[in-house]
């Protein structure tokens, strides 16, 4: 069994409250991954400063704001503003740590995506 990681960062931050959507391509023996060849994709989502989980371990494959294209390996996923809600409003920036994990093959193979992205608190902008 295989894990490969990828890890992205967005320096440009969402506003507080804001929608976000992530989109990547999801590649298996580097080509774009089939949807059929996915067993499932699963997102984790942790206020970093917090240590505060804001979604745990959630099935995105075609559900819960995650598309999955059936041939191009293309996933979108919709980050919301209950997502992207300030929870310490002491902090001009809240960190976000997207986690999708992602099973090919029945289980055979896996990918880790860490997506870090930057909430700006509106409240506290001079």
């Amino acid at each position: 069994m295989s894990t490969q990681t990828v890890r992205t960062e967005f320096v440009e931050p969402v506003a507080e409250k804001s929608d976000r959507t992530y989109r990547t391509i999801l590649t298996l023996d580097d080509a774009p991954a089939a949807a059929a060849n996915i067993s499932d994709i699963k997102a984790t989502l942790i206020d970093v400063d917090a240590g505060t989980v804001l979604i745990d371990d959630l099935s995105v494959k075609n559900a819960n704001g995650g598309v999955m294209e059936p041939t191009s390996g293309i996933l979108t996923l919709a980050l919301t503003q209950t997502h992207n809600t300030i929870q310490n409003d002491k902090r001009p920036f809240e960190r976000r740590l997207l986690t999708l994990h992602v099973t090919y093959n029945g289980g055979n193979s896996h990918e880790r995506h860490e997506v870090l992205y930057y909430v700006q608190n509106l409240q506290v902008v001079t």
